[in-house]
């Protein structure tokens, strides 16, 4: 694709960092579950980020996608990834898709849960209807403060009622002594085609009895 375009563009430090995104979620949001494809994918990303930063040191989204390279994609560079993204705050503080990354990679692949809550925190204060609430939901589910974390959850789902909330809100209240309410909001969701709800289906109908 780039070869059609004007060099203009593809001298543009913006446009590779966004390129990389793309390419690395199609891996994702397409479904590619071809080893040989998600590889070429992925290597394609990273070149695209290698050759933003190259061209802009000062561009934070070159860091931002070079972080998710680096945890997203089977490098699990988990310290660089970090690094990337303190990086990418130094140079814009206040950019929460920054933060969702950082708590993201925190919350998911390390121990440091009070951090990984904090920049989830921090992002839904400057975006108060972004994508920060599920991640600060997943962050104090984590840290066992399961009534800050179903808030949390709910206001996600409040935003957009397509994300995965409901699914974790129905957990919540399965461990909260209630599994006919669990039930009923997993057969409710709209992401069934998401691994947690049938996790979530189950442990609902097992303790059921079903």
């Amino acid at each position: 694709w780039f070869a059609t375009v004007p060099g203009v563009i593809t001298s543009s430090a913006a446009i590779w960092a966004l390129y990389a995104g793309i390419l690395r979620h199609t891996v994702f949001t397409d479904g590619v579950y071809d080893p040989a494809t998600a590889a070429d994918l992925f290597d394609r990303a990273k070149k695209a980020t290698d050759r933003a930063i190259a061209l802009d040191p000062n561009l934070p989204d070159g860091y931002a996608a070079r972080a998710g390279q680096r945890y997203l994609t089977g490098e699990w560079n988990l310290e660089g990834a970090r690094s990337d993204f303190e990086r990418a705050l130094a140079l814009d503080p206040n950019n929460p898709r920054y933060l969702v990354g950082k708590a993201q990679l925190l919350l998911y692949f390390s121990h440091r849960v009070d951090e990984g809550i904090a920049a989830a925190k921090r992002a839904t204060e400057l975006d108060p209807i972004g994508g920060g609430w599920n991640m600060l939901g997943f962050g104090y589910r984590r840290a066992g403060r399961l009534a800050e974390a179903k808030a949390a959850f709910q206001r996600a789902d409040e935003i957009d009622s397509a994300n995965e909330g409901n699914v974790f809100i129905a957990e919540i209240e399965l461990r909260e002594g209630h599994p006919d309410k669990a039930l009923a909001m997993v057969e409710a969701s709209s992401r069934s085609d998401f691994e947690p709800y049938f996790v979530a289906r189950t442990l609902v109908l097992v303790a059921m009895h079903r």
